[in-house]
């Protein structure tokens, strides 16, 4: 299969999920035969510009960069040049800008959209645009060849918002075993010895009320939080101002191995995500083996398995009221990671997500009868 892909900043993923998402199925389809290209953004991509990474080709596509127009401009571009590189799949990662595909379903190409969480619900977008991610869902159901969709909530959401039923494919994760403990000597922590959030702070992540929640908690540990945002943030200014001991903002952490290092020796990681689906945070953290604290979505306990974490609602209260519970029960609670580990490598794993692609889009173009779903 020749497969385009789109919707990412760069590859090797070097910022967003999306980004995660597109690396590592692109490689897994070169792997498995296919042909692969990819439409990226120059300033998250590599400073060397290659044409060719693992076998997957880049295309280079200038935008106006932005927290609000950088994608949409990106991807409208992105579909003008597909116009003349036709593929069996056009499979787009995300639904922000859906409508500018209509011409390639004019036609008769095959195009995936990948719906992922339910973007329009995400805080830090205004009401416009919101609205104008709504508008987008919609257009994707309506004109979309068929739809993935990586946790089974949302699958629900689109048959009953739209009539429109996808298929449930999730993304994966890796496992991670520690290569070098010093690295976290470099943060002044000990193993086992400080929490740990790492993704981008924005307000759907629920970063501010994580860390007020830790500030009220009677945690003797430290607290890292590893993260940014890719654009000027009054939020991440918000988060910054909380003045305690115990809470470290480390800012972006880039070091190849550096933020993996964190992730294994720390005595838990706490996830606040609300949107959904399947996160690629909450994914490493499995890998990890990590005790997980996490917001009690229906989407993080699908992922994570209800007897595998330690589950709180998005208030300090209960933030803090979790993370108590973890100092005080961590030996009966540490289990939990190993478990957590063990549904990762069942059912989130990239080959097996690459798999069930690979059968879909055969599914898609005739080629097979029938497909499967990640469970």
């Amino acid at each position: 299969m020749k497969i385009n892909i789109y919707g990412a900043r760069s590859i090797p993923a070097r910022w967003s999920g999306f980004d995660n998402t597109a690396t590592e199925l692109a490689e897994q389809f070169v792997k498995d035969g296919h042909e692969v290209h990819a439409y990226i953004m120059p300033k998250y991509s590599l400073p060397e510009r290659p044409s060719l990474w693992k076998g997957v080709k880049l295309h280079y596509l200038p935008t106006i960069y932005g927290k609000h127009l950088e994608t949409p401009i990106h991807e409208t571009l992105s579909t003008i040049v597909a116009i003349f590189h036709p593929a069996d799949i056009h499979y787009v990662l995300g639904c922000r800008n859906s409508w500018v595909w209509i011409i390639h379903r004019l036609f008769g190409r095959k195009v995936v959209f990948n719906t992922d969480g339910l973007d329009f619900k995400r805080s830090k977008w205004g009401r416009m645009v919101q609205a104008y991610l709504r508008f987008n869902y919609r257009v994707a159901a309506m004109i979309g060849t068929a739809l993935i969709q990586d946790n089974t909530h949302i699958k629900q959401y689109f048959i009953e918002t739209y009539g429109k039923e996808g298929a449930f494919i999730s993304i994966g994760g890796h496992s991670y075993y520690s290569s070098d403990e010093s690295v976290i000597k470099q943060y002044n922590v000990s193993s086992g010895e400080y929490y740990l959030i790492a993704c981008r702070l924005e307000p759907d992540n629920n970063i501010l009320e994580l860390v007020q929640g830790f500030v009220q908690s009677n945690s003797t540990k430290k607290l890292l939080v590893a993260g940014g945002a890719n654009y000027k943030s009054t939020y991440v200014e918000e988060v910054e101002k909380i003045k305690d001991l115990r809470v470290v903002f480390l800012g972006p952490v880039y070091t190849d191995n550096h933020i993996e290092e964190l992730h294994y020796h720390c005595f838990a990681y706490i996830h606040g995500h609300e949107v959904g689906g399947t996160n690629p945070s909450l994914l490493k953290a499995m890998g990890m083996k990590n005790l997980i604290l996490a917001n009690g979505t229906n989407y993080n306990r699908e992922v994570l398995g209800e007897e595998n974490g330690v589950f709180f609602d998005a208030t300090p209260g209960d933030v803090a009221m979790a993370v108590n519970e973890a100092d005080l029960n961590s030996e009966t609670l540490r289990h939990r990671g190993e478990k957590a580990c063990e549904r990762m490598k069942k059912y989130y794993t990239w080959p097996y997500s690459a798999q069930l692609h690979e059968e879909y889009f055969e599914y898609l173009l005739g080629q097979r009868q029938d497909f499967r779903e990640t469970f």
